[in-house]
């Protein structure tokens, strides 16, 4: 066969095919420009909706920022200065302590003075008001003026600010003008920690010896790697605060990379889902356009053109339309992804946290994405096309597709509708209630989880006295942590106190597993001893009647929990220091404590400087299985009944870790204040309550935001899935022309091809229906098992599968309908002259 090597006659075939197959062209780049469109805006809009829920639901003191350096100003100069910094601020700290009014009892109200530039940065929008000018002047959260009743600005308020006068600490009142209200970034921690802002001027007037080494210096880096989802901070954060020689660093990111793709894996699910969607869309308009060609190509192998030119033709036509298509398309939906989703999430609780995902990021998946599906496309298709004989292209009909080509398509759309259906609509306000309460409310000492910045102001039991009065409490628990002083950190520049750790001897069994975990520790600085060979660890003591409840917190490594045995006062419950498994090695099992062991403990007790010895037997060794910190054991080494406890601690009533509170029938609003106004009276600032009932107000509005967000991508979930499967249905009905047409021409009646499409198409359904269920049962556990969402639901699960059932039914019956008026336009003569 004659073989025609002229290059410039393929540009020339390629340019003239452009030019004659208009409507071709046109219907080309109208596909490629719509699937783009779906996937830049579906990139766009899905990624700013994570980044926004996840940094809010990670909120903390200085939101915008990756993490923060403790020091001075010279030590502020020097991140600013450096190159893998962004943006810096810089946060002075006005009181020593967190502010003493009784109205901030049981949250830690801050008094800071920041740079201008930390508004902008850490979302501080002014709901009403200014910022403050003068240090008189002060900017309140909109959370804390609904707590204090504040609703007009110019109101004066007095706080309690802890100043430093000739290097002792003095409680000090001092007038301030409320004149600005924000919108509080930190609500969701707002039961717990409140900010309130003024000028550097303050310090220099009323605080002139507070340490210049002890201030916040918030940055944001731009060296992070976004690959490894964040938990590189840490590490950078650490690199910075070497180079700055800052005191200390602080972060909200210290996951590991493993534990942060798992916490992402669920969004990379969705998006493939996604990509895999779009792909279908695109394949099926390509696979349309070049079967159609298939004559061409054996009209142009006639005159000599090889198979490798009628592809170099064609795919030079497919980079000019892709280059028009995806450009425009991918620029379109990152603009209306930017239009849209802003405004969506303006109408959640989260908008503040809103930021635009990266243009070039998403613009180079949207391309890639596009241009691989285009690729992929035509190369699979033209390689069928470009081998047929010019005789077998000139008789060619095109095949109907692989059917399981339609079924995956189908279950795409399925899968991603009932996992979006179920985390949003599914969200259960007393699921997430439940997580961070056992009782109806508790109050608890700050010392129970951090370290304090000033000295331990114990929790009292008078307190507990006044609660039990109450009439509609039925009864408190009490839960006793100890702590042994002097409790100051030394060897840091800021003053901190130790949080709950009691002073043991160490000897016997507790001595030969301590010890062996220290030959194994490496530096990870888990077993720290005493200069007198002791250890300090964390002891707790209960009422016996609460460690049924306690049980469902923890992981019984070795024998079982039995109240019995635990209230008569001679058992207790063991965890081992390592309770995190940091060390890499395992430490050998005759050298661990276990359930059955009789071990003689010291307790060392600071007040009279005396040991209280003890011979207990370990009921149970436990691990800590609380992932929302709402047990009171938590990660305490050695569990006491509370009667014990008390008898090895004479001090006991100035130890109250917890104070659980259950109700005759639930909180009210007022019975909550009722509660909260005791508190107050205990002038007390490292005292901190939950109840259920401001948990479940909370939650209530986060459900309307996640069920906005949810109604949002389901229909746009809903356009996708609709494209893809009218674009599927119809296209399998086309490739099947010339089988419908034999038929009819024996007789097949319209009712009779109605009813063939029908079943047709409702096949290809239910086979894809199978795969929803099973594929996307699994894929909405998975997913619904984030902590931002409250588990599968199992029931909403059926609801939602059985009215995609019946959607698919009434889509079946739709487009068979259109494609039966469709296939008839002609008659069965005139189609039959085409085909010949």
């Amino acid at each position: 066969m004659f073989r025609n090597n002229n290059k410039e006659i393929v540009k020339s075939l390629a340019a003239n095919g452009l030019k004659k197959n208009r409507n071709r062209n046109m219907v080309m780049v109208i596909a490629i420009f719509l699937a783009t469109v779906l996937i830049s805006f579906v990139l766009t809009a899905g990624l700013s909706f994570f980044t926004t829920m996840y940094e809010s639901s990670q909120a903390a003191p200085g939101p915008g920022a990756d993490g923060a350096l403790i020091g001075t100003r010279e030590n502020y100069d020097k991140a600013l200065a450096n190159s893998q910094v962004e943006w810096a601020d810089f946060v002075s700290k006005c009181s020593t302590t967190s502010l003493h009014n009784n109205d901030f009892a049981g949250i830690q109200t801050e008094l800071l003075a920041p740079d201008e530039s930390f508004y902008t940065h850490n979302y501080i929008a002014l709901i009403q008001g200014v910022f403050p000018k003068t240090k008189t002047q002060i900017l309140i959260s909109d959370t804390l003026a609904q707590k204090m009743g504040i609703k007009e600005l110019g109101t004066e308020i007095a706080l309690q600010v802890v100043v430093l006068q000739n290097a002792e600490e003095q409680e000090q009142e001092i007038p301030f003008e409320v004149c600005g209200i924000y919108k509080n970034p930190l609500a969701n921690i707002s039961g717990s920690y409140e900010e309130i802002y003024t000028v550097p001027d303050f310090i220099e007037t009323y605080n002139p010896e507070m340490p210049k080494n002890n201030n916040a210096i918030y940055v944001k880096l731009n060296n992070l790697n976004p690959f490894l989802l964040k938990s590189d901070v840490y590490s950078k954060l650490s690199e910075l605060g070497e180079v700055t020689h800052a005191d200390a660093i602080q972060t909200k990111n210290y996951s590991t990379f493993a534990y942060s793709l798992v916490m992402a894996l669920p969004l990379l699910l969705f998006i493939v889902l996604i990509m895999m969607s779009g792909y279908f869309l695109i394949h099926n308009v390509f696979a349309i356009s070049v079967t159609s060609d298939v004559r061409w190509f054996g009209m142009m192998k006639t005159i000599g053109t090889t198979k490798k030119q009628l592809k170099s033709i064609y795919m030079r036509q497919v980079r000019i339309l892709a280059l028009i298509g995806i450009s425009f398309g991918a620029l379109a939906g990152y603009a209306v992804g930017l239009l849209l989703a802003p405004e969506i999430i303006r109408m959640t609780d989260y908008y503040l946290y809103y930021k635009a995902p990266n243009l070039w990021l998403v613009l180079l998946l949207a391309i890639l994405f596009s241009w691989l599906t285009v690729w992929i496309s035509c190369s699979r298709t033209l390689r069928t096309a470009a081998s047929f004989s010019p005789i077998e292209a000139a008789r060619y009909t095109p095949r109907h597709k692989n059917k399981a080509f339609t079924v995956i398509s189908f279950a795409l759309s399925g899968i991603v509708f009932l996992t979006v259906c179920n985390v949003s609509f599914g969200f259960q306000v007393e699921n997430m209630v439940d997580r961070y309460n056992q009782n109806d409310s508790r109050i608890y000492h700050t010392a129970n989880f951090w370290t304090l910045d000033e000295p331990y102001n114990p929790i009292t039991e008078e307190l507990n006295t006044e609660i039990e009065k109450l009439s509609f409490v039925k009864r408190t628990d009490v839960i006793y942590r100890a702590k042994t002083r002097p409790d100051l950190i030394e060897g840091l520049s800021q003053r901190m106190y130790e949080s709950f750790l009691a002073e043991v001897k160490l000897d016997g069994k507790l001595k030969q597993e301590i010890e062996a975990i220290a030959e194994v520790q490496g530096e990870t600085g888990i077993v720290q001893l005493l200069p007198n060979g002791n250890i300090k660890l964390e002891i707790s003591g209960l009422p016996a009647q609460r460690l049924e409840q306690e049980a469902k917190y923890l992981k019984i490594l070795d024998g079982e929990i039995n109240i019995e045995k635990f209230k008569s006062g001679d058992y207790i419950l063991y965890q081992d220091i390592d309770y995190l498994n940091i060390t890499d090695q395992e430490v050998d099992t005759d050298t661990k404590i276990h359930a059955g062991d009789v071990m003689e403990l010291s307790f060392y007790e600071d007040s009279t400087d005396t040991y209280h010895i003890k011979e207990v037997t370990v009921m149970a060794v436990i691990e800590k299985d609380d992932r929302y910190g709402t047990g009171d054991i938590s990660y305490n080494n050695i569990v006491l009944p509370d009667t014990l406890f008390q008898s090895i601690y004479p001090n006991y009533n100035e130890r109250i870790a917890s104070i659980q509170i259950v109700a005759k029938a639930g909180l009210n609003q007022q019975q909550i204040e009722a509660i909260t106004n005791l508190v107050k009276k205990e002038h007390n600032t490292q005292i901190r309550m939950d109840s259920r009932y401001e948990d479940r107000n909370y939650y209530t509005h986060q459900k309307t935001s996640i069920m906005i967000l949810g109604f949002f991508l389901a229909l746009i979930l809903g356009i996708i899935g609709i494209s893809n499967m009218v674009n599927t249905l119809i296209t399998d009905t086309l490739a099947r022309k010339k089988e419908v047409l034999i038929f009819q021409a024996v007789g097949m009646t319209r009712k009779q091809l109605w009813k063939a499409l029908f079943k047709k198409n409702l096949f290809l359904c239910f086979s894809s229906a199978i795969i929803v269920l099973v594929a996307g049962c699994y894929i909405t556990v998975a997913v619904a098992s984030a902590s931002m969402f409250t588990g599968f639901n199992g029931m909403l699960f059926g609801v939602s599968f059985f009215l995609l059932i019946a959607f698919m039914v009434v889509l079946c019956a739709v487009l068979a309908t259109i494609m039966t008026r469709q296939l008839n336009k002609k008659s069965v003569v005139e189609r039959l002259r085409e085909i010949e």
